[in-house]
């Protein structure tokens, strides 16, 4: 770290421990009745218990969160690189892609991973999201952060899968860097009309392919307002679009048009055939709302019960009506309960400004349940703070304004939105862990660090790999059976009093146990000089310019073969011997040879 950084970071310490003592002294000095809150009125002190646990808690967090990003900036340990690799290579396996796209899979998770934390999210999560993504895309698609994040913002706002969000934009052509504003966009209108936002999105999200087939009004705006009316109603949009594809069919349309006409429907649409073709074709919403004016005349309000029910009367022709639009009798009472139920509280919002903004009224009364027949409402007192329950019709301006505002998203971005799910501690505690996160893997992509670490980390593989391959299964077994034959002549030749036998075995294993310590030592001198020439081209890919001068070093090394029973190399020796190896100076300078400057590693920067 450089004296700036660290100055910085001790003043942050400093800053962390000055809270929490300014903490301490705030506790010794309120004086709490036995409840734990007391409120004197007047010239005297006002004292409550303000939750001076949590106020240390979240001091101390911070403190810890500075404290860990501080030691991850100054450490020297691998765990960060080796975290980062794991994570890449996870992602290249979901690709099923080269190695050299690993640099781009462990810059993308470093990037991102601090903001998805943000969310509550991992960087297990990154790796899970890009590739969900990707595999929707049917491609090895090259995927930026931002779409990554907002991506992951979109899922955790609306509670859709990643994957499924991508493969549906797709389909009408909603580039994946567009898909956040997108749900943006539904997230709010579902806000400011107060319905469920995982509703709406739901519906929009699994409808998405019926723009392909259908004209909506606005485009997506428009199967909004549609999944937005279907969440409020308890509407089937499947249900619907049934009825949709019916009307494009002109027999159909005739047929339907004719028995509603029959059953004496009032529709100033459905039973004209030419015009419930048009709005199929072009306004599937229309169409809906249509169908929902239709399911209005069969239910009444009944002041004993002090809700709506449908008729007694009515409902056998509500299942001829529900057969002939092409829906079930559930899906239309429903529909015709909860259109009736709406109605209601909309007809008891009197408030003379609310009719020149017929969206806020929408709100009020989704928002709102029927009580004894009244529409009522939770508000907060902005005096006292305390959350009243109210009718309707008793709401003034500013009951209004404060709904309105509870509700008002639309400045924030889709990853705020996304946080702003999540409790103030919840919060805290991520932002907190962002930090750390942003750190950890900050450093993990210094350059100069990336290279020396990925560098090292290839001259230990090569060590591995050379070594795993000069011991083979079958090379092993016949190693132990070299050693084991003379040895069973041997114990054969003593049963029998075989003494040539004897000899013989015993001759047999000299020569063998010679022969595997000349073996050994000629495949320990090719380990290493595979080693070395890897140590060598991986200096040079990383830090010099590729030069053809071989390597003619010679290496002395002292092999110490114990045999009890065989030959055994531990790892141990082999470790020692490749120590020996690089201690040599001839080594070194060959393994320099072709670079004009020795590796350099700097914090932040490349090297010059």
């Amino acid at each position: 770290m450089t004296p700036a950084e660290q100055k910085e970071f001790d003043e942050l310490l400093k800053l962390s421990k000055e809270i929490r003592k300014e903490n301490e002294s705030l506790k010794t000095t309120i004086s709490e009745s036995n409840d734990g809150t007391s409120e004197v009125i007047g010239d005297k002190t006002l004292t409550w218990n303000l939750g001076l646990t949590n106020l240390e808690k979240i001091a101390t967090n911070a403190a810890n969160a500075l404290s860990e990003t501080y030691n991850i900036l100054g450490k020297t340990s691998g765990e960060a690189f080796g975290q980062l690799d794991e994570l890449g290579t996870s992602l290249q396996q979901n690709f099923g892609a080269s190695k050299a796209r690993l640099d781009e899979f462990r810059f993308s998770i470093a990037e991102t991973s601090p903001e998805l934390v943000k969310m509550g999210l991992s960087e297990k999560d990154a790796v899970t999201n890009f590739a969900s993504i990707a595999k929707s895309l049917g491609t090895a698609a090259s995927i930026g952060n931002e779409a990554i994040i907002e991506m992951s913002a979109a899922a955790q706002l609306t509670g859709q899968d990643v994957g499924t969000l991508s493969a549906n934009f797709r389909e009408v052509g909603v580039s994946i860097y567009d898909v956040g504003d997108q749900m943006k966009e539904v997230a709010n209108y579902a806000k400011s009309v107060g319905l469920s936002v995982n509703a709406v999105s739901a519906g929009v999200v699994s409808n998405l392919g019926k723009m392909n087939l259908y004209n909506f009004e606005g485009g997506i705006k428009g199967l909004t307002s549609m999944a937005g009316q279907a969440a409020r109603l308890g509407i089937s949009m499947e249900s619907v679009f049934r009825t949709t594809e019916n009307l494009m069919d002109p027999d159909k349309a005739i047929t339907m048009s004719a028995a509603l006409q029959r059953l004496g429907v009032t529709s100033s649409a459905l039973l004209d055939p030419l015009k419930a073709m048009d709005l199929a074709q072009n306004d599937p919403a229309a169409l809906q709302n249509e169908m929902v004016n239709i399911s209005k005349e069969f239910t009444k309000f009944n002041k004993e019960s002090g809700q709506m029910e449908i008729m007694p009367g009515a409902k056998r022709r509500l299942r001829e009506v529900a057969d002939a639009m092409g829906m079930t009798a559930e899906d239309l009472a429903k529909m015709s309960i909860n259109a009736a139920d709406f109605d209601r509280k909309m007809s008891q919002i009197e408030f003379p400004e609310l009719a020149k903004d017929p969206k806020t009224k929408e709100m009020i009364a989704s928002m709102a349940q029927l009580k004894d027949g009244k529409a009522t409402i939770n508000v907060k007192n902005e005096q006292t703070g305390i959350v009243e329950l109210k009718q309707v019709d008793q709401l003034t301006s500013k009951d209004i304004d404060s709904l309105k505002n509870s509700q008002d998203d639309s400045s924030k971005s889709i990853e705020q939105l996304a946080i702003d799910q999540l409790s103030e501690l919840e919060q805290i505690k991520n932002y907190n862990a962002a930090l750390i996160e942003s750190a950890k893997f900050g450093r993990a992509t210094v350059p100069a660090l990336s290279k020396l670490f990925y560098g090292l980390k290839g001259i230990e593989k090569s060590v591995a790999s050379n070594t795993s391959n000069a011991v083979t299964t079958e090379g092993v077994r016949g190693t132990v059976g070299s050693i084991a034959q003379p040895i069973e002549d041997a114990a054969v030749g003593l049963l029998k009093g075989d003494a040539a036998a004897l000899t013989k075995a015993g001759t047999d294993l000299v020569v063998n146990i010679k022969n595997l310590t000349e073996d050994a030592l000629g495949g320990l001198v090719k380990v290493s000089g595979n080693v070395i020439e890897d140590t060598k081209n991986i200096l040079i890919e990383n830090y010099g310019k590729n030069s053809e001068t071989k390597s003619t070093s010679d290496v002395n090394m002292k092999l110490d073969v114990n045999v009890n029973g065989g030959t055994n190399m531990t790892k141990e020796e082999i470790h020692n011997i490749v120590l020996e190896m690089f201690k040599d100076t001839k080594v070194k300078s060959e393994l320099m040879n072709g670079s004009n400057y020795a590796p350099v590693a700097t914090v932040g920067a490349k090297n010059q």
